[in-house]
This record gives C-alpha cells, sequence and structure tokens, in this order.
C-alpha cells in the first residue's frame, strides 16, 4: 500500500505574490484609513514607507512572510478580558452597541473567527490526511464569507 501525502509548495510565483500583495493593500483587513483605488497607488505608498516593492513580491514568495503596513496579524480575538468588561461604542452614534462583561474573549467578527477555523482544519488535514478535517476545512470557509458579500 503507498503512503499517499498532500504537501503545499513553500514558494508561491511572482505573480501570484504581486497579486497577494495588493489585494491585501487595497481589500485587506488593516488600520489604514485612505482608499488605494490602483495597483500605483499601493507602490506608491510602500515606496514612502522605504519599502522596496519588487524586493517585497520576492520576500512574499516565501510563506509566511507578513506584507508589511496592510498585513493583519492580529487573530479574530484579540480582545480577551480578565474580571472586568469591555465595550464597542458605535463611532456615528457614540452608543454601546456592543458589551461584554466577565472572563472571556471576544471576537468581533464570526466569519474572521470562522476563517480561522477553516485554515487551523486545513493544516490538519494536510499533516494528517483527514478527510473529516477537511470537511471541517469547507465548511467553515464557505461560512467564513462576510454575509454583505452574498
Amino acid at each position: 500500500m503507498s503512503d499517499s501525502r498532500f504537501k503545499r509548495g513553500s514558494r508561491i510565483s511572482r505573480n501570484a505574490s504581486r497579486e497577494m500583495i495588493l489585494l491585501f493593500a487595497r481589500y485587506g483587513n488593516h488600520n489604514k484609513n485612505f482608499r488605494l483605488d490602483s495597483d500605483i497607488d499601493v507602490q506608491h505608498i510602500f515606496k514612502i514607507n522605504g519599502i522596496d516593492f519588487n524586493n517585497l513580491i520576492e520576500k512574499c514568495r516565501n510563506y509566511p512572510h507578513p506584507i508589511p503596513l496592510f498585513e493583519n496579524l492580529i487573530s479574530s480575538t484579540a480582545y480577551s478580558i480578565g474580571g472586568s468588561s469591555l465595550a464597542r461604542v458605535d463611532r456615528d452614534t457614540l452608543a454601546v452597541d456592543l458589551q461584554v462583561d466577565g472572563p472571556g474573549s471576544l471576537s468581533l467578527y464570526g466569519y474572521w473567527s470562522d476563517f480561522e477555523s477553516a485554515m487551523a482544519a486545513l493544516e490538519r488535514a494536510s499533516d494528517t490526511m483527514s478527510y473529516n478535517d477537511l470537511l471541517t476545512a469547507v465548511v467553515h470557509g464557505v461560512a467564513s464569507r462576510p454575509y454583505q458579500d452574498l
């Protein structure tokens, strides 16, 4: 009986790396409060921050090199509280629209948490060749699509 294994490549193509960087910058979950309407806008932001875009493309071909300025490296459950409370205030109305009391963690976006679960299950499926983990990855992956995009 042969021993089959699924293995992902350690590097992606230059074109895939370039597209990934541009997508992260233009549409990613980051704290930049300005619009990047074109690829040239993205390249300009990197340039004024002292980052050579062509070198970045090459570096990002290797997983898991982060994309500076635009890749959010904080997990969906970045908010953990002990014996206190945590509240989120609506920027327009200044009203509290979410509050959690007591110990635990808070995920503001369920789809983000679902995506992280999908990625973890995909890693497990890849490592152990588990069909159940693969199905879990698919289910959480589909569920991770933000509702406004449906």
